[in-house]
């Protein structure tokens, strides 16, 4: 009954935004690493596959924002018919999935009309997995303390820690529902002003068909400068590249 009473209220809540005239769109983007999905008054029915490979150490880090509706969450190893991890998001959460070495078929799958939000899945290192020796030698990346995803309306940034001390982004800034732009810049992050000052910008302009493949990729520009900062809980972005005289605030996305 619990169920049925969920799916009543996200057939209502699809009916009221469309008589709101809010149109409905569903993006996917596909990374080697993982898989992001935006639905916004999504239906029922849309659907994202991807392949992704885990290592020793390795597995997932799923980020759910998922407002209304339910996304189902299914990844299955080749070498098993049963599925490793099975899942529906339904609300805001984060989770650690963890994985034997191996191949595995992620798939993602819209079950309510009205679905509204956001889900990424990445491969990551699972902590408390790595090598004793290789930690103490090394010690823990300073940005592992501000990985994770934020955002600022349609733009979406990404945060990675990689080697000791550097900080890896990638952003996603949906511009319609069928194009978007993409970059990725890394640098290394100073520890005192906790900011990231990158000069190797990548900008994609990528236009999307309607089942979400990638129809056309233009590079806008490469070695973009500028800085990201953390601050409060929030990433501070200096585009210097577009904007140098402004810069964008941007919200932790998942909230426990």
């Amino acid at each position: 009954m619990k169920r049925i009473g969920k799916e009543i209220a996200a057939l209502l809540l699809a009916a009221c935004l469309t008589a709101c005239g809010m149109h409905s769109s569903y993006e996917e983007v596909k990374k080697e690493d993982g898989l992001m999905i935006t639905a916004q008054n999504a239906g029922s029915a849309k659907e994202s596959r991807t392949e992704i490979e885990v290592k020793k150490n390795e597995g997932l880090r799923i980020d759910s924002a998922v407002e209304s509706g339910g996304i189902e969450v299914t990844v299955t190893g080749n070498a098993s018919a049963d599925p490793a991890f099975h899942q529906i998001f339904e609300t805001k959460q984060q989770l650690e999935v963890p994985l034997e070495e191996g191949v595995y078929e992620i798939v993602c799958e819209v079950i309510n009309i009205g679905t509204y939000g956001r889900l990424s899945i990445q491969k990551t290192v699972l902590e408390g997995n790595s090598e004793p020796a290789e930690e103490e030698e090394s010690g823990q990346n300073p940005v592992m303390n501000f990985i994770g995803d934020y955002v600022n309306d349609r733009c979406f940034v990404h945060v990675e820690a990689k080697g000791k001390n550097n900080a890896e982004f990638r952003i996603h800034w949906s511009s319609s529902v069928s194009e978007y732009s993409d970059w990725t810049m890394s640098g290394p992050l100073d520890p005192d002003t906790l900011t990231v000052r990158y000069d190797n910008a990548v900008k994609k302009n990528i236009t999307v068909k309607e089942d979400g493949s990638a129809e056309s990729e233009k590079t806008v520009y490469e070695n973009g400068k500028g800085s990201f900062r953390f601050e409060g809980g929030s990433l501070i972005w200096n585009d210097e590249e577009e904007s140098p005289e402004s810069e964008m605030r941007l919200g932790f996305a998942i909230v426990d």
